[in-house]
């Protein structure tokens, strides 16, 4: 009986450091890479970073929609074309300083036509802590 309630302990330490783990650099970019892998661009664009004053503004409401479409023509018109969209996605590192609340991961996405590269995604952290995908420059 001892056993049993040391597994359940285990597997309920275990649950929780999962839980409290999503909010790393590289759980967001991997959240971010699936979305782009699955095509599911509103909520890429979702997982960008954003100031808080403009959050809940028809204005970013707009701006949200826009970039999601014009993501999903760009990835349509050469990822999906020329490389037969993405397979698969890896982690190779991740640089972060947490003094200025900033991160960037390395991923080494698979094409569906068997070619790879390497891309650096910057995150930020947000108001609130959480990291989020830093687009553009």
């Amino acid at each position: 009986m001892k056993n049993v309630i040391r597994l359940f302990a285990l597997v309920c330490v275990m649950m929780l450091a999962a839980c409290g783990s999503s909010n790393t650099p590289t759980a967001t970019a991997e959240k971010a890479a699936e979305s782009l892998k699955s095509q599911d661009f509103e909520g890429f664009v979702d997982m960008l970073y954003v100031e808080a004053d403009k959050r809940g503004t028809e204005e970013y409401q707009q701006e949200k929609e826009q970039l999601a479409a014009m993501m999903k023509d760009k990835y349509q018109q050469s990822v999906e074309a020329e490389k037969g969209g993405i397979s698969g996605y890896e982690v190779v590192s991740e640089e972060v300083d947490e003094e200025a609340g900033t991160a960037v991961v390395t991923l080494k996405t698979t094409y569906g036509d068997g070619s790879t590269d390497d891309s650096k995604m910057k995150l930020k952290k947000d108001e609130e802590g959480n990291w989020r995908v830093v687009f553009g420059k």
